[in-house]
């Protein structure tokens, strides 16, 4: 199996000027364990995963 296979067409981000609770309720709200952080002109800055916000 290649990478491409496992890809979503679509990818969620969420921008690096969002806050943590904005990324935990788009993460939840679309069941996903980690997102793209994006700057604004949509360069990956980082990942957040569900690790970043403890046991909330």
């Amino acid at each position: 199996m290649i990478v491409k296979e496992l890809m979503s067409p679509e990818v969620l981000t969420i921008s690096e000027d969002k806050s943590m609770l904005e990324a935990r309720e788009l993460m939840r709200s679309h069941n996903y364990r980690r997102i793209p952080v994006v700057d604004d002109i949509k360069r990956i800055r980082g990942i957040i995963t569900e690790g970043d916000f403890g046991r909330s």
